[in-house]
Order: C-alpha cells, then structure tokens, then sequence
C-alpha cells in the first residue's frame, strides 16, 4: 500500500468485512477482508472527494455505503463496491467532527466545530437533505450517536458529547 499521510479515523463493517480509513489528505482508504483472511485494498481506493482532512467515518449498518466527513465541511456519502459518491451533503458552517449511522440506515447525523448537529435523510428520494438541526448548546460536538428505544414512546434518541465532557440529548 502506498503512503498518503496520517490517518485520523477507522470505520470497521462485520457485515461486509470492510474497513475504511480516513486520512489527512483528504483520502479514504478501503479495504475489505477476503476469503483466504488477508485483507486487501479495494480497486476503487482511494476515494477522493474531500478538500481537506477526514476526520470522521461511518460504514452502513448493511456496510454498502460510507459516509466520511472532515474539515472541508461537508459529509461525503460512497458506495463502498463502486467507489462512487453517492452525494455530498454540505451545510455546517465549520469543519465536521464525526458521524453516524441510525440502526435502520435512513439517516445519517453529524456533528460540527459550527455547535450544531445535523440529521440527513440518505435512503429516499430526497437524499442529502438536512431533516433536523439543533444546537447544542455553545460547546462543539465531539461525538454523536443514534440510541434505538431511549426516546418518548420507545423512538430513537439522538445524543451528541461536546468539548467540556458529558452528553446532552438532542
């Protein structure tokens, strides 16, 4: 494998056997793991759609699609076989800390150094678009993640940490 600079981020997918790899150039490592147990490099990597840094990843619950994020603002969304962007999500007003999946894959949330996170629609006609954005309270966020069941009435909840430690429901 070739060297492309430091890696800031690793998403791992049981499902597919997939492994991707943010870097600081702005690439997007994947690898997969095939039948003999040697993990190997996709054709398609590395993914080229970032500006800048990544600083985030998240594999699909199915491990089809990747959504990578970073310090140009936006989150990318990639079909892991094909290599290809699926669409770019952009919106933050400050590079973009992390993301993740919901368990169902229909939405993707973000977090950013703009103190607000994001929730996108990825599974229908309206891919890309921003479904909700809430403001979490003057800290930004470092971490994000969907908890099936904790909401009212047994819906997901949506959690996010910030900068100065503990979490607040968003």
């Amino acid at each position: 494998a070739t060297r492309r600079g430091g890696v800031h981020c690793v998403s791992f997918s049981l499902v597919q056997r997939t492994c991707a790899i943010g870097r600081d150039d702005g690439t997007v490592g994947v690898w997969d793991r095939g039948l003999i147990g040697q993990w190997r490099q996709h054709a398609c990597s590395p993914l080229a759609g970032h500006k800048e840094g990544v600083c985030g990843l998240a594999l699909s619950p199915d491990g089809r699609l990747l959504a990578s994020c970073g310090y140009d603002d936006r989150i990318v969304l990639w079909h892991t076989e094909e290599g290809k962007e699926v669409c770019v999500m952009q919106g933050h007003q400050g590079y973009v800390r992390c993301c993740v999946w919901s368990a169902d894959g229909r939405w993707v949330a973000s977090a950013g150094f703009d103190l607000t996170v994001r929730v996108w629609d990825v599974s229908g006609a309206e891919r890309g678009v921003v479904l909700e954005q809430v403001c979490i309270r003057g800290q930004s966020g470092r971490s994000v993640a969907f908890i099936p069941g904790a909401g009212r009435g047994g819906l997901t909840r949506l959690v996010s940490s910030g900068a100065r430690g503990g979490f607040e429901g968003v």
